[in-house]
């Protein structure tokens, strides 16, 4: 999952400066990582180069999320990479109740690990439970208005990432 969500970020970073805008990164895991907000070809290089130097990890971090203002205005687009966990939830809320527009782009660990898993009759119903609480905790975050792409990672990113927010 780790390494999917660093391919997905690389990929949106090269989207989003291609399109000329404003971009910053803010990487929470076992270290927290800032790239302040920048234009262009020297900005992907920067981000780039950080992504490389992540390493996956728990952060307690993000239960007391603090976002600059002064970099990251009200309203400005935030993007989280993450496979999620229900603990998440406040944060997110949080951000959206500070007036902050957050998409989500979540590599779905219950697929990623059920893909890697014998196909036994107690994985199936396993799966399917664990499916079922991850759809309801996704709807959780619809219903506040955080955008969600559920990203089954054995589907490509680019093709994925089109298809859900081109219906946005």
């Amino acid at each position: 999952i780790f390494e999917h969500s660093v391919m997905a970020t690389a990929a949106l970073v090269d989207a989003f400066l291609s399109a000329g805008n404003q971009l910053g990164m803010l990487f929470y895991g076992r270290m927290i990582n800032w790239t302040m907000p920048g234009y262009g070809k020297v900005q992907v290089e920067k981000i780039l180069h950080d992504l490389s130097r992540l390493e996956p990890g728990d952060s307690q971090a993000f239960n007391e999320l603090y976002i600059p203002r002064r970099l990251f205005p009200t309203k400005s687009q935030l993007v989280l990479i993450s496979p999620l966990r229900p603990d998440d939830y406040l944060a997110l809320l949080e951000l959206r109740s500070k007036g902050y527009a957050v998409l989500v782009i979540s590599p779905d660990p219950v697929a990623f690990e059920a893909s890697i898993l014998p196909k036994t009759e107690s994985i199936e119903i396993s799966k399917r439970i664990a499916s079922l609480r991850r759809q309801l905790f996704l709807g959780r975050l619809k219903a506040i208005g955080i955008q969600v792409v559920n990203w089954d990672v054995s589907q490509p990113f680019e093709q994925v990432a089109r298809r859900e927010l081109e219906r946005r």
